[in-house]
């Protein structure tokens, strides 16, 4: 038996290309994207996020996410509540300076370790999120849903332990 539209290819050749389509795509669903987890029972895990580094909050993991041109993942809380994202390199860019659309509720500059960061909490469709980016700091961007003060002090405690790795090489 031959398709009309392909003169010379026949059934087996077409059963053949589909059983291999098949299995090429039982392999790729069953890659995970999670490249690491960082241990959750030390309260000193540095997750090397390239440019930078963070030390983990005790009990917090850490799961890097399938990104195109920049690092990204994200920190889950002990409880698993309370998500925080990263999405660092040249080409993130500035999520702080990025708020069209939202609600600013707050806005705010500090400097943590040699860097400075902006911190910008907004509400958008009715929820709050912070954000914190780092301007010359890959750029670096955290940023998170938040329920409440607790989980915004949570972001930033996170956030604010960011590093370059030539800081920590100096130290």
């Amino acid at each position: 038996m031959r398709f009309p539209s392909q003169p010379g290819i026949g059934i087996v050749e077409v059963m053949r290309c589909a059983a291999l389509f098949y299995l090429c795509s039982v392999v790729l669903m069953g890659c995970s994207s999670t490249r690491n987890e960082a241990p959750n029972s030390s309260s000193h895990a540095v997750v090397d996020l390239v440019d930078g580094a963070v030390e983990l909050p005790s009990g917090f993991t850490h799961t890097y996410d399938q990104g195109i041109d920049s690092i990204v993942g994200h920190f889950t809380s002990p409880d698993g509540k309370l998500v925080i994202n990263h999405d660092i390199g040249n080409l993130a860019g500035v999520y702080a300076l990025h708020t069209e659309g939202a609600e600013v509720l707050s806005s705010t500059n500090v400097t943590a370790n040699g860097l400075t960061a902006l911190i910008v909490v907004i509400r958008h469709s009715g929820v709050k999120h912070v954000i914190v980016s780092f301007p010359e700091g890959g750029p670096a961007n955290f940023f998170a849903v938040i329920r409440n003060d607790a989980d915004f002090e949570a972001v930033t405690n996170l956030s604010l332990r960011y590093r370059l790795k030539q800081a920590q090489d100096a130290r």
